[in-house]
């Protein structure tokens, strides 16, 4: 039981580092036909902003939750660590949706070629 418990809150993690990738580029592809800028703005901005709060949602509150079912008192360093370990994240959230949008950018490119 501790295995599967194990293996989804691994699943819980990684989904929470691609699923907010996977917004950026689909809202990339739906804004693209009216402004090719404000496409990648937008692609560039929801993966951190989605990731903060969603992992603020989840793993915060489930730990807390999960350490008030075992009886223990949750302290602010816990919460202080977690916030700094969501920052971390968050940045590196940010730093793979601008290798992203740079990949879009440069592939639309060389799909389509200027013309002379």
């Amino acid at each position: 039981m501790e295995t599967i418990r194990t293996a989804w809150n691994l699943f819980l993690f990684l989904s929470l580092l691609v699923v907010p990738q996977m917004l950026g580029v689909l809202a990339y592809f739906r804004v693209k036909k009216y402004h090719n800028f404000l496409a990648h703005l937008v692609g560039f901005l929801i993966p951190p902003l989605s990731f903060f709060y969603l992992s603020a949602v989840i793993l915060i509150s489930s730990q807390t939750r999960e350490a008030h079912s075992r009886g223990e008192e949750v302290c602010g360093t816990f919460t202080g660590i977690m916030f700094l370990f969501i920052l971390f994240l968050t940045s590196l959230q940010t730093v793979f949706s601008l290798i992203a949008q740079l990949s879009l950018h440069i592939s639309r490119r060389i799909a389509k070629p200027t013309k002379l």
